[in-house]
C-alpha cells in the first residue's frame, strides 16, 4: 500500500523545517496556525494521577472501563460507558470509522474546507434541529453520520453544541482532549456510537492494528482531566485565555482591508480568503522568509484557492498574534509597492 503526501502535510513539513527550533521546541516565526486550546502540564491534574502508577499497557480492549465512565460524564453524552471505545486520538477514531462503514464503491459526503484525512475545519456549528435535520435524511436510507466533535465545548456564543450520538441511533461521535485542553501530545480520543455491532466491528479493526495497548499513562491522564467539573473548569479557562487572540484578529479583519473571514462559531481556526494576485501556497511560502517569518497555510491545501488557514488558539501569545498580523500587512504593503497601514 502506498501512502502519498498530501498538500497540507507536506506545507506543515515546509512549516516546521523553516521555522521550528527543534532544540528550543519553540517556533522561531510568528506561528498563526494554532488550533488548540491552552496547553496543560501534569501539574495541572496532578493530585488526580497516582505516583506508584504501574507503567504497563491497558488490559481492555475497548479502553480502561473508568474513563469510558468519564467521557460520557464529562461530555454530557446520553449515552453509557459501553458505548464508547477509547483509541489513539481523534485520528485514530475517524479512521476506525470510516475503514469500517467504506468499501470499494460506497459514497460518502464530506465538507469543504476541511481536515485533509476524510476530506473534517471548518469551525461552523449545527443547531440541534440541524442536526436531527441531517440525521433524518441519513435514517431515510440507513446512512452513518459521523461527526468529529474536537472542537465541541469551544462555542464562542457559550451554548454547548448538539452531539450526534444523542440524536441518532446511528450516529458516529468522535473526539479528544487535544484541542478543547491543548493535550495533544496525549494520544487519547474515542468513538461513542449506540450502535453495539458497528462499534464491536470498530473495536476488531483496532485490535487488529494495535492489540489492546492504549497507553495507561495515557488514560490515567485523561482519566484526571476529564472528571466533569475539573474538565469544564478547564475549558472556560481555555475560552477566557483565547478571548484576547480572538478579538485582535477579528479587528485586524476588520481593518486591513485585504483578508476577509466568517469568524468561527466555535474553535480556534479561521478560513479568510484574500485579495491579492497571488497563489495562496506562493503567499504563504514567502510569508515564511524574512523578513517577514509568519506561517499561515495555504488555502489550496485544502482545495480552496485564494484563502488562508488562520489559528488563534490561546497556546499562541497575544504578543505573537500582533506582531505576525503586522507581518501579513507588511508583506501586502511590499507585495502592491505601497507603505504599510499606520
Amino acid at each position: 500500500m502506498e501512502i502519498r503526501s498530501q498538500k497540507l502535510s507536506e506545507f506543515f513539513n515546509i512549516g516546521r523545517d523553516r521555522g521550528w527550533d527543534v532544540e528550543k521546541q519553540a517556533w522561531t516565526v510568528h506561528s498563526l496556525v494554532n488550533p488548540e486550546g491552552r496547553v496543560l502540564t501534569l501539574g495541572d491534574i496532578m493530585e488526580g494521577i497516582p505516583a506508584d502508577l504501574p507503567l504497563a499497557k491497558s488490559g481492555n480492549r475497548y479502553g480502561y472501563p473508568p474513563l469510558r465512565e468519564q467521557i460520557v460524564r464529562s461530555q454530557r453524552y446520553e449515552a453509557e460507558a459501553d458505548d464508547v471505545l477509547v483509541t489513539s486520538g481523534t485520528q485514530h477514531a475517524n479512521y476506525l470509522a470510516f475503514a469500517t462503514l467504506l468499501e470499494a464503491g460506497d459514497e460518502a459526503i464530506i465538507e469543504s474546507p476541511s481536515w485533509e484525512q476524510p476530506k473534517v475545519l471548518s469551525g461552523a456549528i449545527l443547531d440541534e434541529s440541524e442536526l436531527k435535520a441531517v440525521c433524518a435524511v441519513a435514517d431515510r436510507i440507513g446512512a452513518y453520520v459521523v461527526s468529529d466533535e474536537i472542537y465541541r465545548g469551544l462555542e464562542w456564543d457559550g451554548a454547548l453544541s448538539p452531539s450526534v450520538v444523542n440524536l441518532y441511533e446511528r450516529g458516529v461521535t468522535t473526539s479528544s482532549v487535544s484541542k478543547t485542553l491543548g493535550m495533544s501530545g496525549l494520544r487519547l480520543g474515542w468513538l461513542a456510537t449506540r450502535d453495539r455491532a458497528f462499534r464491536e466491528r470498530c473495536m476488531e479493526l483496532k485490535y487488529y492494528i494495535s492489540l489492546h495497548q492504549q497507553s495507561r499513562l495515557d488514560e490515567v491522564v485523561a482519566l484526571a482531566a476529564l472528571q466533569p467539573a475539573r474538565y469544564w473548569e478547564l475549558v472556560k479557562k481555555t475560552m477566557d485565555a483565547a478571548r484576547t487572540n480572538y478579538e485582535l484578529v477579528a479587528a485586524w479583519m476588520k481593518a486591513n482591508g485585504v483578508f476577509a473571514w466568517v469568524p468561527p462559531g466555535g474553535g480556534f481556526l479561521s478560513f479568510p480568503r484574500y485579495d491579492l494576485d497571488l497563489p495562496s501556497w506562493d503567499l504563504c511560502v514567502r510569508l515564511l522568509d524574512p523578513p517577514y517569518r509568519t506561517y499561515l497555510i495555504p488555502g489550496s491545501c485544502y482545495g480552496h484557492e485564494g484563502h488562508v488557514r488562520l489559528g488563534f488558539g490561546p497556546g499562541t501569545p497575544a504578543d505573537t498574534i500582533r506582531a505576525g498580523l503586522a507581518a501579513v500587512d507588511r508583506f501586502v504593503a511590499d507585495h502592491r509597492g505601497r507603505p504599510p497601514r499606520p
